[in-house]
């Protein structure tokens, strides 16, 4: 299973380099969508402008970047059926689906992805981003990003019953409930049925209330460290 999950995540992290195309600005002025529709597979759109409203990616595979260290805000992006490179850009909602038998890959690099994600790419990197919360129902490698729930209710991670993770060296805290009846409370929850290897993980300030809720995960190694919550 190990030598199996490996080899998906090695062809994972080579097939997120596209093939190499124009790079297009959107600088003050410029509409993202515009800037989108005009793009061709493989094409990298560098993000001048912040914030640069929505966008819609539907059956291209696409970069988009920030510029000059500064870290581009979009309102909410949603991906179809495209493979999609996010680097250091900040986005409100991440929407990511696949349709008609057509699939979708998802790679961030040192992004903020503010809004709940709930992920149905095929395949998932995400290193070394901020993550609000993130569902996952297919293949995905979460690396060294951090979750923070901001004392709102919820859970950090979940994996779906479809799901299949690898969960590495981040830090996932401060979910919160006030009263008895929140929703669940959770740093990690893996659903019946998924596949997860979780290592070297910082699990912590997770309550509902006064009453600590337990991380719901199926294996936890010795290098995880769950703090009291």
């Amino acid at each position: 299973m190990k030598s199996s999950i490996l080899t998906f995540f090695l062809s994972l992290i080579l097939g997120t380099t596209l093939a190499h195309g124009a790079t297009r600005f959107v600088q003050p002025g410029d509409v993202l969508q515009d800037v989108i529709d005009a793009s061709s597979s493989g094409d990298v759109i560098a993000i001048v402008k912040s914030p640069c409203g929505t966008g819609i990616i539907q059956g291209k595979d696409l970069t988009l970047r920030g510029v000059n260290n500064v870290m581009p805000v979009i309102g909410t992006l949603d991906i179809n059926n495209s493979k999609v490179n996010l680097l250091k850009v900040q986005v409100g909602a991440l929407n990511v689906s696949e349709s008609g038998g057509q699939k979708s890959h998802l790679f961030a690099h040192a992004c903020d992805l503010l809004g709940s994600i709930d992920n149905n790419a095929s395949t998932t990197r995400l290193q070394y981003c901020k993550v609000y919360r993130l569902k996952i129902h297919k293949q995905a490698e979460v690396v060294g990003c951090e979750f923070n729930g901001n004392q709102n209710k919820g859970i950090g991670i979940e994996v779906m019953p479809t799901g299949r993770a690898i969960i590495n060296n981040n830090r996932i805290y401060d979910y919160k409930g006030s009263t008895r009846s929140d929703y669940q409370v959770i740093g990690i929850r893996l659903q019946n049925g998924s596949v997860s290897e979780i290592r070297n993980n910082l699990i912590y300030k997770n309550a509902d209330w006064n009453h600590i809720i337990p991380v719901q995960i199926a294996h936890l190694y010795e290098s995880d460290k769950l703090f009291k919550n």
